[in-house]
């Protein structure tokens, strides 16, 4: 019997065994279908490793990426050391080919890549602490506009009389779209030395643009950010106090790459810190492809993917209408969800911009989308409506911004522009009307293109709102495109009869009167509250960070708050009663 139930025993472990080796097999079988094994962590990164005892490190290093090929690795830098590792390299025998791994005991990643053949695999790390490497696509990696022999004779002539190589003698502009945002993309134009990373070791030489053309990328590269929580900046200093994995460099230079420029894909939020690159010459031979450029690059470290169609990698446009993530050349670009007709990738790019894996989100809307919530139209007491204090941001496809006036009988002339103050500079294309005091259509001005929209209506005494919208054009299958990317800054000028003065000081609704707003730094408050009533108040930034509260002094229902130590920009202002609370958006200018 004894027997028997060993015999029984070696049969199951046999049986058991037997299961496990072949459910092994068709694992390792499923992996190495895709992925091919380098070895442990341990074993590529230790002769690379420096110690007194072992001067002489690895100069070259034989990659193997499939069973039957090998690639050899000239290594250019090493900083290998115990627990901390990281080696780059150029690949032996090819043109423009680099290789990279950093990480440490418990993971390594890297990536094997051949720009000038379009080749790329991905190195990674198993459970088991063992580098694989993958074969995959190149664009899936890096994003590599072209720079082909066509390309530049077409622009030869274009570049000398655009191209300009001024040293930038004088300090460079400080410039800031958003100060405090959680995102920040950091121009860079002064030259930067880089190295640890992706890129291996790069010394930039200056961008050798002139400060007007550095503040012209700055516009439109800020005006294709405007919706979300970024701030587009010049400064290096706020750049180097923005959180690892929430911002990122684009360096403007004449030393690298090869191509007009470079990306890593979802390098703002990997904490690698990679920059991206706008090499500035041959295509790139003005602000504005620069500027494109720059936008182009920085929205592959978001995650972008090109805009194409099924016979070419970037869609060229149509008409004046461009994507920013397709081709990168004149005329006025939107993000998209590839709408226009033959479209290759319908990803979602304001999704991907503004969603929780790039933590950065779309600003505060700065301006009520109905009449109950609309923003007083700021009009001087001669009737002068200055665009220095009238403006807002289209910033979803969604969003409709109204603003109230109270005017006199006679003539409302005013104009709304998008942020055009360079050409091609304008995301929005923009519709307005005119309503009257119960929301019915006035009048409605829309140009069919980028341009600035107009209002010449005569009106009798009273209330008037004026509603901005985001539009699009025509057939997108055609020669048009959907609101979809029709988002951005807008601006207000003109001139309205001016009101009577019997118009009320004070809301109905919530019995407060702010003034002025925007303002330079003081602002007053006006309330109509019995004597017992205590209000307290709390400035935010346009994020929901409390700047400071306090609460008033018995002042006859009047007090002055004096912000003028506070940044330019949006802030909210939450005024608290026993019994409610009442929201207001300031502006600091």
């Amino acid at each position: 019997m004894k027997t028997i139930r060993l015999i029984f025993k070696f049969f199951l472990k046999s049986i058991f065994g037997l299961l496990f080796l072949l459910n092994s097999s068709i694992i390792y079988s499923q992996e190495s279908n895709s992925l091919h094994k380098i070895g442990s962590i341990e074993e590529v990164v230790q002769p690379f490793i420096k110690s007194p005892f072992k001067e002489a490190v690895y100069k070259k290093y034989n990659l193997q990426v499939t069973a039957e090929k090998t690639y050899t690795i000239n290594i250019e830098s090493n900083l290998c050391k115990k627990g901390s590792y990281y080696l780059f390299g150029q690949v032996e025998g090819y043109k423009n080919a680099t290789f990279y791994i950093k990480g440490n005991d418990n993971k390594i990643e890297g990536k094997l890549l051949f720009y000038e053949n379009k080749e790329a695999y991905a190195i990674s790390t198993n459970k088991q602490k063992e580098i694989l490497i993958e074969h995959v696509d190149i664009h899936t990696q890096v994003c590599i506009i072209e720079n082909t022999d066509s390309v530049i004779k077409a622009q030869k002539e274009n570049n000398k009389k655009k191209l300009k190589y001024n040293k930038n003698k004088g300090a460079m502009p400080e410039l800031e779209s958003f100060p405090g945002a959680p995102g920040v993309i950091y121009l860079d134009f002064d030259g930067e030395q880089v190295s640890g990373g992706g890129w291996g070791t790069v010394n930039a030489e200056a961008s050798g643009l002139t400060n007007e053309e550095i503040e012209e990328i700055f516009y439109v590269v800020s005006e294709d950010y405007a919706p979300f929580n970024i701030n587009v900046t010049t400064k290096r200093s706020v750049y180097d106090s923005a959180k690892t994995g929430s911002r990122q460099m684009v360096i403007f230079n004449t030393t690298y790459p090869n191509n007009p420029g470079v990306a890593k894909l979802n390098s703002f939020n990997d904490n690698s810190d990679d920059p991206c690159w706008v090499k500035m010459g041959g295509p790139v031979a003005s602000a504005i492809k620069a500027a494109n450029v720059g936008s182009h690059e920085a929205g592959h470290t978001f995650g972008l993917r090109h805009d194409g169609n099924a016979s070419v990698e970037y869609y060229p446009g149509h008409s004046f209408y461009r994507v920013i993530m397709g081709t990168v050349s004149d005329g006025y670009s939107q993000f998209c969800k590839g709408e226009y007709s033959g479209a290759n990738n319908s990803e979602d790019d304001l999704e991907m911009l503004s969603g929780t894996t790039n933590g950065v989100g779309y600003r505060i809307d700065d301006h009520g989308n109905d009449i109950d919530n609309s923003t007083n139209l700021l009009i001087e007491n001669n009737g002068i409506v200055s665009d220095t204090e009238n403006y807002g941001i289209i910033g979803k496809s969604l969003d409709v911004d109204l603003f109230k006036m109270d005017v006199g009988a006679g003539k409302i002339e005013l104009e709304v522009r998008p942020a055009n103050k360079y050409d091609y500079s304008q995301n929005l294309d923009l519709k307005v009307r005119l309503l009257d005091a119960s929301g019915e259509e006035i009048a409605s001005e829309d140009v069919n293109g980028f341009g600035a929209s107009a209002l010449n209506e005569t009106v009798a005494e009273g209330v008037y709102y004026i509603e901005i919208d985001g539009v699009g054009l025509g057939d997108p299958l055609g020669d048009g495109y959907t609101d979809y990317g029709s988002l951005g800054q807008y601006f207000i000028s003109g001139q309205v009869p001016p009101a009577s003065l019997s118009v009320s000081d004070f809301d109905d609704e919530n019995n407060f009167q702010i003034y002025p707003n925007p303002t330079n730094g003081e602002i007053n408050i006006r309330y109509n509250f019995s004597d017992t009533t205590r209000v307290s108040y709390e400035i935010l930034t346009a994020h929901g960070a409390i700047v400071t509260n306090n609460t008033f002094s018995d002042n006859n229902n009047r007090e002055k708050l004096d912000i003028s130590s506070l940044a330019k920009g949006l802030y909210l202002l939450k005024l608290k009663t026993d019994k409610q609370i009442y929201t207001f958006k300031i502006i600091i200018k």
